[in-house]
Parts: C-alpha cells; structure tokens; sequence
C-alpha cells in the first residue's frame, strides 16, 4: 500500500535489518512508496538501518510519541528528502556507532530534532556520526529554532561512545554549523568536531573524555547576547571547562 500507518504500542518488540518508511525499495513492512508513517508510542524499536522519505513525492513521517520508547539503531539512520519527523520532548535515539544522516533541505519538517536527545555508544573505537546541516546564524537563539537543530546529544552511556561530525549534504544555503541544546560527554568518550562550529547552552564533559578540536569551536550561547556579554560568559565557561576536562587538538 502507498498509504499506510504502522504503530508500535504497549509491550511490542519491532526488529530487523532495515526499517524503511517511505523509501525506494525493501521488502520490510513498513516500506511505503508514497506516503508512510511510522509511530512508536512505547515498547522497542531496534534495527541496523533507518531509512525515512528517501523517496522523491509525498511527506513520510516518523513519530516517536512516548520519552520512555526504546529506540536503537546500530548502524545507519537517514531523514530523507521527503521525511518528517516528530519527537516528544524527551525522546531518544540510540546509536550504536551508528551515522546519522540528513539529506532534508526542510528544516521545518525535521522540527521533532528539537525535542529528541541523541545518543551515541558503542565504545570509543566504533564511532557514529551526525549531520551538519544547520545555517550558521552565530551565536544567537534563532539558530536553535527549525534549523536542523537537536535537543540534547550524549555521548556515552553504559558504555563509551565517539562520534565525528560530517557535513555530508548540503541542507542549508551558506557556510552550516550544528545548534544543540545540551551536550553531555561520559567518561572516555570522544567528540570530534572535525573542524565544524558547534553552538550549545548547555554542556558536561567528564574529566576522562576528549574532545578532537580539528580547528572547529564550541561556542556557548546565552538569552539575549551581546558582544560585551558573550565574550565574558564565554571565557568563564572555558576556565571551568578547562580546569576539569581533558581537550585533545588535531590540526
């Protein structure tokens, strides 16, 4: 069926090697040709590969509609070019040195990455990926608002985790960076920001965890900025960010 609905509810175990909704080709259940949706409202969802609105018509959506759903991916998950996604605030994606990808050039649709925390494990040899595909603004809040930008992103958990940003599509016009809300990086993890701008409000990063500069920047960004303020908020967060973690520079 080109239109259809699948969703997962209570107890349910959805699992398997590809989960594709809206996309090109497959034999899974949830493959649709034109419109599809997928909607988790609890129990677990767990697959090598995610692929949504990889399709050229229609508007293929994903709706991930409870904080305490399992969903975990271990190798590949694509917002397409026709995808839409939804996300409750709280919402999570496991990846399992996993990469996520964005070849969306509508931010509006993909509006659930606001809500949804991102998280990377799988050991720090087996990194994960994530998309650069925000504008860069600067440091301002608009750059958090419809612009590929992400709730939360951990890096770590039970265990270690590593991920490298990419900017693999080009989604916006001009020069992309990545706007997340908080960054949260456990013990021996590592964030590489391979040389790309990452604004945040919040960040944690654990005295045993490292961070891959690469010529890129973590920029800390506040209500209301201005020049005057921005730079001093910025050097404080830097003394204490330097006074309890451990950053490694690649040129």
């Amino acid at each position: 069926d080109s239109h259809g609905t699948y969703i997962v509810d209570g107890a349910a175990h959805v699992s398997g090697d590809q989960l594709l909704i809206g996309a090109t080709g497959g034999t899974n259940m949830a493959t649709h040709y034109g419109d599809g949706r997928f909607e988790i409202h609890s129990g677990s969802v767990v697959f090598n590969d995610v692929v949504v609105g990889d399709s050229v018509t229609g508007i293929n959506e994903l709706l991930i509609l409870n904080p305490e759903a399992n969903v975990e991916i271990y190798e590949s998950f694509l917002l397409g070019p026709t995808a839409s996604l939804t996300a409750v605030p709280g919402a999570t994606i496991r990846m399992t040195g996993a990469n996520f990808a964005i070849q969306s050039r509508q931010p509006e649709e993909l509006h659930g990455l606001n809500h949804l925390t991102v998280q990377f494990e799988g050991g720090n040899t087996a990194a994960g990926s994530l998309e650069v595909g925000g504008q860069d603004f600067g440091p301002i809040l608009e750059g958090f608002h419809d612009n590929f930008s992400f709730r939360s992103l951990v890096v770590g958990g039970d265990t270690a985790g590593s991920v490298l940003f990419l900017d693999a599509f080009d989604n916006m016009t001009g020069n992309e960076a990545v706007y997340i809300g908080n960054i949260d990086i456990g013990p021996d993890s590592i964030l590489d920001l391979n040389g790309f701008t990452v604004y945040y409000r919040n960040l944690s990063i654990d005295s045993a965890a490292t961070v891959v500069l690469s010529g890129g920047q973590l920029i800390h960004v506040v209500p209301e900025p201005n020049s005057c303020v921005l730079a001093v908020l910025i050097g404080y967060a830097l003394m204490i960010t330097f006074g309890r973690k451990r950053w490694t520079v690649c040129e």
